[in-house]
């Protein structure tokens, strides 16, 4: 994973209010925890030398909970939801519908 340089404008999520763009803040802020802590290690663990590193990234079990449904909404065909809450669902699936792969992909660069 290379570094990443972080802006202001990135850690404040400037134009997504987490009331109206609730998913997009929230794939905003899981992607930029897991980005800062690869660059923690990446920085620090050829500096320190440890025999054993373990870094946690939080954002694919995040993004795995919060968007399951966008990668595999056949799985979900018995739900019991509202036929409005499936509409509201089925609406973002072209969105959303590779966040979860994507997230792999970027924690296995």
């Amino acid at each position: 994973m290379s570094p990443h340089v972080l802006i202001a404008s990135d850690v404040a999520a400037e134009g997504l209010d987490p009331e109206t763009h609730h998913r997009l803040f929230f794939l905003r802020q899981a992607y930029l925890a897991d980005t800062f802590d690869a660059a923690i290690a990446e920085h620090y663990l050829p500096v320190i030398h440890p025999d054993l590193a373990m870094v946690h990234f939080q954002a694919i079990d995040l993004a795995s909970h919060y968007y399951l449904y966008y990668h595999e909404p056949q799985a979900y065909a018995a739900l019991a939801l509202t036929p409005e809450a499936r509409a509201d669902l089925d609406a973002d699936k072209a969105h959303y519908a590779r966040t979860v792969e994507a997230f792999h992909v970027y924690l296995d660069e």
